[in-house]
């Protein structure tokens, strides 16, 4: 039976904040890039990185235009990701191996998230887009404290 009641409604919802991380490995590291709306101009971008369980997080914060969000929101509805939510993308499991989430999250408080250990190449090439117009804005970012 079609379930039209588990569907989330994005379609003219505004992106307020793009999460992702990575963790889980056995050394029991991991990553996480947020880009969130600060303010009517701004965004936040904030970059945590641990090298390993017993190592300090490190934690990086700057301010960038608000471009950046409605960019990754372009990616994400080019690619039709609301439809990846909760998605299964392999079968294969890495033993020890890091998973990497996203989540979506959206003025009309509707999220899309989805994790997994391997992106099959479709998939990876999409989220490739994303950390490439986070990139092409790394050298506008002003250190925030």
């Amino acid at each position: 039976m079609f379930d039209v009641f588990n569907k989330k409604n994005v379609k003219n919802a505004k992106l307020v904040e793009y999460r992702t991380s990575s963790g889980g490995d056995m050394r029991g590291g991991g990553s996480s890039t947020t880009v969130k709306v600060y303010d009517e101009t701004h965004v936040i971008v904030i970059f945590t990185n641990r090298e390993h369980h017993a190592a300090k997080e490190e934690v990086k914060e700057y301010l960038a235009d608000t471009k950046i969000i409605e960019e990754i929101e372009n990616v994400f509805r080019e690619y039709d990701m609301h439809k990846w939510d909760n998605k299964k993308f392999t079968d294969m499991f890495v033993c020890d191996g890091a998973s990497t989430s996203y989540g979506f999250y959206f003025d009309n408080h509707e999220s899309i998230n989805f994790s997994s250990q391997i992106y099959p190449r479709p998939y990876s090439e999409k989220l490739k887009k994303i950390n490439e117009v986070i990139e092409k804005y790394r050298d506008t970012f002003k250190k925030h404290h």
